[in-house]
Order: C-alpha cells, then sequence, then structure tokens
C-alpha cells in the first residue's frame, strides 16, 4: 500500500490508508468484481504495526475478519517499553544505532513528542496494538530476531494474545538482522517456506 508516511505525515494519517484500502479489497477483491475468496494482511516493522492495528481495527467494526495475518518483526509498543529496546541495542545493527539518543529522552517527554507528531498518544490501541484487547483475532504469524530491539514486542504481543484465546504463533531466529527475510539468507528461505505454510493452512 502506498500509504502517507512519516515525517510528512502522522501515524494516524498511515493507519486510516490502510483501512481504506482493506475496505477497497473487501469489495472488490482481485479482480474488481467480487469479494476475494481469501485474505491475508501482512508487513515489516512498522508494516507489522500496521498489519495487526488493522485486524484489531477489523474486529471492533464488525468488518470480515481475513484469514491470517503476518508480522515481520512487528513494532507492537511505541512507548518502547519493552527490555530488548535497551538490552539489545548492540546487537541490532540496524535499529540500535538510532535509538541511543532517543531512549535517553525521558518517557514522559517522548509521550508529549509522540502525541504530537503521531495524532495520538503512543499508548493508544490504534498506534500500539499490544496495548488493546488482543481476544477474538485471526490466526496471526509472527517471526522476528531473537537479537533485535524490536524482539520484546513480539514476545509480548504473542503472549498477551494467546493468553486472550488469539491463535498466534512466534517464530525466532537467532542473530538475525532485523527483517532478514529481506536478505539473499537460508534463514529467508526457511522463514518464507513457513510463511507459505501458514498461508496454507488458513486459506
Amino acid at each position: 500500500i502506498d500509504y502517507r508516511m512519516q515525517p510528512e505525515h502522522k501515524i494516524t494519517q498511515c493507519h486510516e490508508d490502510a483501512r481504506k484500502a482493506y475496505e477497497w479489497i473487501l469489495e472488490n477483491g482481485p479482480n474488481t468484481d467480487s469479494a476475494p475468496k481469501a485474505i491475508f494482511i501482512a508487513g515489516d516493522s512498522a508494516g507489522g504495526n500496521l498489519t495487526l492495528a488493522l485486524i484489531a481495527w477489523a474486529r471492533d467494526c464488525g468488518r470480515r475478519k481475513p484469514n491470517g495475518a503476518i508480522a515481520l518483526s512487528p513494532v507492537t509498543d511505541i512507548t518502547l517499553s519493552g527490555p530488548s529496546w535497551r538490552t539489545n541495542l548492540k546487537t541490532d545493527p540496524f535499529l540500535g544505532p538510532g535509538l541511543g539518543r532517543l531512549l535517553s529522552i525521558p518517557r514522559f517527554v517522548r509521550n508529549i513528542l509522540s502525541h504530537l507528531t503521531n495524532g495520538k498518544s503512543g499508548n493508544h490501541p490504534h498506534l500500539s496494538p499490544l496495548l488493546g484487547p488482543l481476544n477474538e483475532l485471526p490466526p496471526v504469524l509472527i517471526q522476528a530476531s531473537r537479537d533485535e530491539v524490536l524482539y520484546d514486542d513480539a514476545v509480548r504481543y504473542t503472549n498477551k494474545a494467546k493468553k486472550a484465546g488469539s491463535e498466534v504463533t512466534l517464530q525466532v531466529w537467532p542473530s538475525m538482522v532485523h527483517v532478514f527475510q529481506g536478505f539473499d539468507l537460508p534463514e529467508a528461505d526457511h522463514a518464507f517456506a513457513l510463511i507459505a505454510k501458514f498461508v496454507a493452512e488458513n486459506s
């Protein structure tokens, strides 16, 4: 989806565009003349945040649920409260170097800035799906690296969703870079094979 992005736009507008696209898909399908037989939502990193927020929104609004959702290293809590945001700074060469200064800002200041730049408070479930209710969701597959700063975002979301009765599968690889699925690696091939299996089982 060619959604509006930061810094030109607020995160709330990114989510608005994802919702509009989903509603269009529900009405048009792949051939623009009938509803789709199966729907899967997928995204990585910030796109993983959109994915998980979108399935909660569809549930809350009574829209048709997708057959499944796939989130690769998703941001589930933009308040950055997960322990791995700090403990994995040195083992995450992709996100780690740019986060040290951000994390040194007091949390209450970050929350104020978040509200101004995002359009809503960072702890709002529309922006941080981990902080909303996670019951009655479609099947979800999450993949992440154990050594990236977003590791705990994936773990905490999975644990909370399972406790709420939703079907969530977390697959973890050691020593991989953030969204390693985008690289030409054997681990990426393995990850995509598992994604294909998830889609086949839920179609």
